[in-house]
């Protein structure tokens, strides 16, 4: 047994003091595939109606009609199109140390939840039908460029309703600013995250790490890299700082953004890594051009269901949904070209029933079972073969007649 598998044994509570039934409920626990739905929750600006407020939080910034008159947004037809260097003006408008909880932070959970129609809130209204908990990675650089109260909203709106809040960065928004007020050293221009010296990236992730700390009361154990930039000296850095989980590791990354050791990693096979577990996100081959899909909130099926039985099948032990905090959110086009992509709006509704559909399969069939980070470590920690599952990427030809 290895040194990790040790320490999370060690770390377990078990359920009861019975030797016998504590092991039934590791045998119990590890004949389940394990399903990890993880949200990369953070802002849009590329997007009509794509600002934080929105795309994380669920509603329309509270002070949108001060961005009007200050020219960080303007109007269009379906809602507002902000600056594309909001995050850096967004102090023009409000005071981002305030930490008056913002109006929809009074508005209870489930009431959020109820009315939702953008945003986390919808995701979690999906979820909530199917007691399904979600593993959100918050873009700390939300609380740099949206405000103290915009990012304590987002931070408490995941707790409240039960979701598990994790550490999520894109570094590559920080300004020189921010580098001058905490004394790190700022990268060279241009030079991405996953070829930063080992002293910038150390320090960056500590200080967003205490960051998150402060609004999640104790310390975040899972991270994933913005646009999945990770490399072997985030993983170190990450190692250091107590992390137990990372999930960074995309597959189908054909951009050098993932600079792992490859020949350590087996696609999909969920595996220990310099430190830590790599849960990496899942992905299939699918119709007959093997397109590559992953697991995500989609309007199109993409046979989601017949895939989560062929990974079963094959032994891989863990599939891992990615979405984004907008993925259930409505996409619109021009009136020139519906089929453009300039916003986003409302609930998408066959994304929502898509998602709904694969949930409710999960569930119904009981061989599958949703976890957050914890749970994920103690099923490693009662059933270590977990870490050996297969890695291959499966391959589905048909094309099903409900695909649109």
């Amino acid at each position: 047994m290895n040194d990790i598998t040790s320490e999370l044994l060690l770390q377990r509570p078990f359920p009861c003091n019975d030797p016998k039934q504590a092991l039934d409920h590791r045998i119990i626990m590890s004949d389940q595939t394990l399903v990890l739905i993880t949200i990369d929750a953070e802002n849009s600006l590329k997007f009509e109606n794509g600002c934080w407020s929105q795309c994380v939080n669920g509603h329309d910034p509270e002070d949108l009609e001060t961005w009007f008159s200050l020219g960080l947004a303007s109007r269009t037809s379906n809602g507002y199109r902000q600056v594309k260097n909001l995050g850096n003006r967004l102090h023009e408008a409000r005071d981002l140390q305030d930490k008056c909880p913002t109006a929809a932070s009074a508005i209870p959970a489930d009431q959020r939840l109820d009315n939702a129609t953008s945003g986390l809130p919808l995701i979690f209204k999906s979820c909530r039908r199917f007691d399904a908990p979600c593993i959100v990675f918050l873009d700390v650089t939300g609380l740099y460029q949206y405000g103290h109260a915009e990012f304590a909203e987002a931070c408490n709106l995941i707790m409240d309703t039960g979701h598990d809040l994790q550490t999520h960065i894109h570094p590559e928004c920080l300004t020189q600013d921010w580098f001058d007020t905490h004394d790190i050293q700022c990268p060279s221009k241009g030079t991405e995250t996953q070829f930063w010296t080992r002293d910038t990236i150390y320090g960056v992730h500590r200080q967003v790490t205490e960051d998150l700390t402060r609004f999640k009361g104790s310390r975040p154990i899972a991270y994933r890299a913005g646009a999945y930039r990770i490399s072997n000296t985030i993983i170190d850095a990450l190692v250091e700082l107590g992390y137990k989980v990372d999930s960074s590791y995309d597959i189908l990354n054909k951009k050098g953004h993932v600079q792992l050791d490859r020949d350590m990693l087996d696609q999909n096979a969920i595996m220990e890594y310099r430190g830590l577990i790599e849960a990496p996100i899942s992905a299939y081959q699918w119709g007959r051009k093997n397109q590559i899909k992953r697991f995500v909130g989609n309007k199109h099926a993409f046979d989601r269901i017949e895939m989560l039985k062929d990974f079963r099948q094959r032994g891989i032990r863990v599939v891992n949904y990615i979405l984004h905090s907008y993925s259930l959110m409505q996409v619109y086009g021009t009136d020139d070209d519906p089929r453009a992509k300039i916003g986003r709006k409302g609930p998408c509704h066959q994304s929502i029933e898509h998602f709904e559909a694969e949930l409710d399969y999960m569930q119904t069939s009981g061989e599958f079972k949703v976890v957050d980070t914890q749970g994920l470590l103690d099923h490693i920690a009662a059933d270590p073969s977990i870490l050996r599952g297969d890695g291959a990427i499966p391959i589905h030809h048909s094309v099903p007649s409900d695909i649109n």
